[in-house]
């Protein structure tokens, strides 16, 4: 069963944005299965700066991130479905600008999703609460049923309602 983390990090340091950046796109980890919305992938935090520094929303959370583990017995994923899946989630926020990577070097593959929390349409921050939290869970399960992959709806232990 997939397993939908909601990172509650704080991200509130300078360099957030672009640690996590990096780490979602990294080589080494993704074999060049990367994926994008609302930025050119050549240089992806520069564009998420831009919207940013248009609204003036340098301070706060830097960063959303999220991951979407399989379970071992999931591992037969195709690079096809990884990108498909990756740009499905992309979808469920339009206003926003994501990257995304397949991870493959661990036993569990995975997909990271870092997210510019402000909106580039109006400035405004995106917000994780508990509700907003497991909307985005239904949501992603909606999408994993398309691939015959069960995901796990529920909320981890300390999630706030």
């Amino acid at each position: 069963m997939a397993n939908i983390i909601i990172n509650n990090d704080p991200y509130i340091n300078t360099d957030a944005l672009e640690n996590v950046v990096h780490y979602v796109i990294r080589e080494s980890k993704t074999r060049g299965v990367i994926g994008g919305q609302g930025v050119l992938l050549d240089n992806p935090v520069w564009y998420m700066n831009l919207v940013k520094n248009h609204f003036c929303q340098n301070d706060g959370k830097q960063v959303q991130h999220l991951i979407l583990s399989f379970d071992s017995y999931e591992n037969y994923i195709t690079l096809i479905e990884a990108y498909q899946i990756g740009y499905a989630v992309c979808e469920l926020f339009p206003e926003y600008q994501l990257v995304f990577g397949f991870h493959q070097d661990s036993e569990h593959k995975h997909i990271h999703w870092a997210i510019n929390p402000v909106n580039m349409l109006n400035g405004k921050k995106l917000i994780f609460g508990f509700k907003e939290s497991f909307e985005l869970r239904v949501k992603i399960a909606e999408v994993l049923k398309n691939y015959d992959i069960k995901c796990d709806l529920r909320m981890p232990c300390g999630m706030e309602l």
